[in-house]
């Protein structure tokens, strides 16, 4: 049997409309391919009403300025689960929905996973990254200790190495607790606030942090 659309290639599906094609969907049949692409040439702005609004930029629209926009508007405003029937049902569906076991799961480490995705470094953690990593090709970064999260670890001397902006000045009991219970677990810190530092600055309190054992 040969495609209805007239590529005649050979037909491999029946679509709903009953006739033969050999694409699943009968705007991939090679030959409505080409006729669109016929129909296309020549189209510019200059003669051509869709392509003119295509090319119209889109910012800046609004219901005042906008017809399209202004009827959607008018369609969402003052839709709630009371008086729209899609959002009652939306409504009934979300309702005491629970995630079995999400507790569990954010205690036994998703905590760091969802930390992972959020958190974005910057680029003074980044840096500071890389002069350890000259100094200690063994260390980790993105530790997870306890339901924590470290910057830097170097694992043979148990130090977690902290670049701390903005964000730690904002919340420092925070930090400081999240320090303690990982010191618990007999880990050293060495931190640098607002200040990314030299390689001599870190191998300097490396050895400091060794004479205090």
């Amino acid at each position: 049997m040969i495609c209805n659309y007239g590529c005649n290639q050979q037909a491999k599906y029946q679509l709903k409309n009953k006739k033969l094609c050999c694409s699943k969907h009968w705007v991939c049949c090679p030959e409505i391919r080409r006729k669109n692409i016929e129909k296309q040439k020549g189209r510019t702005k200059e003669n051509c009403e869709s392509v003119k609004r295509m090319s119209q930029p889109k910012t800046g629209r609004t219901k005042e300025t906008y017809e399209y926009i202004k009827n959607q508007s008018k369609k969402i405003t003052g839709r709630t689960k009371e008086n729209d029937e899609g959002r009652r049902i939306q409504a009934e569906k979300m309702t005491g929905k629970k995630n079995p076991g999400q507790k569990d799961r954010m205690k036994s480490g998703g905590a760091i996973i969802a930390l992972r995705g959020n958190k974005r470094k910057s680029k003074p953690e980044l840096k500071l990254r890389e002069i350890v990593k000259d100094l200690y090709p063994t260390l980790r970064y993105s530790f997870p200790i306890l339901n924590y999260e470290v910057d830097i670890i170097i694992p043979e001397f148990r130090v977690v190495i902290e670049y701390d902006g903005s964000y730690w000045h904002q919340d420092k009991e925070y930090h400081t607790r999240r320090q303690k219970e990982i010191e618990m677990e007999r880990w050293k810190f060495i931190r640098y606030v607002d200040k990314v530092p030299t390689k001599e600055q870190i191998l300097e309190d490396m050895r400091k942090m060794s004479l205090e054992v």
